[in-house]
């Protein structure tokens, strides 16, 4: 069977992000990126999707692309409280901090 978008002469893509949390700040400076030179691959994006973190970074690429500053700028904090030892810093509370 003939792909029909290969007959129109267009590529369709699909975009997943990987579930890693610590890659998340990764994933939005990818985001960033392509949403600031990636017309053409918009152009021909079909779906977009991911796991765990991954999912949250398409969420925000797809819904709300205008808010990707300031979910930059939440990873950094959130990163910045978590500690030496990160989830396990005696004492930290991750709930807390992403209410």
């Amino acid at each position: 069977m003939v792909n029909p978008s290969l007959v129109l002469g267009m590529t369709v893509l699909n975009l997943s992000f990987a579930a890693c949390g610590f890659l998340q700040i990764y994933h939005l400076g990818a985001v960033e990126d392509i949403l600031s030179h990636g017309n053409k691959l918009l152009a021909s994006l079909r779906a977009c999707a991911g796991a765990s973190a991954g999912a949250l970074v398409a969420a925000v690429m797809i819904t709300a692309p205008d808010k990707l500053e300031h979910c930059k700028d939440f990873t950094y904090r959130f990163a910045d409280s978590v500690g030496h030892f990160g989830a396990l810093t005696p004492g930290h509370n991750v709930l807390l901090e992403l209410r």
